[in-house]
């Protein structure tokens, strides 16, 4: 089986090499084999192309700390082809040069044709740190409240 590992860049991809959107081209491998990403999907995670490829050289690697996210990743790809189901989302971590990791919704696309009978899928980045760390601060102050609570109503009850 040949894997594409850059290079692989058609009509759509020269359009978003242009685009302020993050974007990565994939094919459906044991581990996800990245075949292309665009200028701003390396800028996002503050890396540069070769040292992201040379850390990252696909999905399985980007995200090594988190294994069940890498898991959700890889059996939805399964069902999208298997049901034949264009889009879907997924939120996970990403590496990033500077702050460990992000959040990332990932949207991802399925595309006609295939690369040695293996599917190719589009995905789509949007970094929604900033929202989840901000959901990460209201669900601990919620649960301090709740503490502060129970033992307000223990004290004084």
């Amino acid at each position: 089986m040949q894997i594409i590992k850059k290079g692989y860049i058609g009509e759509q991809q020269a359009i978003f090499e242009q685009l302020d959107v993050g974007m990565s081209q994939v094919i459906l491998s044991e581990n996800i084999d990245i075949l292309w990403c665009n200028h701003y999907f390396y800028e996002s995670l503050c890396y540069q192309e070769q040292v992201f490829l040379s850390l990252y050289p696909d999905w399985k690697h980007c995200l090594f700390s988190y294994p069940k996210e890498f898991q959700k990743l890889k059996e939805l790809l399964f069902m999208m082809k298997s049901q034949h189901r264009k889009k879907q989302t997924l939120t996970v971590h990403l590496p990033h040069h500077e702050k460990t990791t992000i959040w990332a919704k990932l949207t991802i696309t399925l595309l006609e044709g295939a690369i040695d009978d293996h599917p190719v899928y589009s995905i789509l980045f949007t970094d929604i740190d900033d929202v989840m760390r901000e959901l990460e601060n209201i669900r601990a102050s919620e649960e301090e409240r709740e503490e502060n609570f129970k033992w307000m109503m223990s004290e004084y009850a």
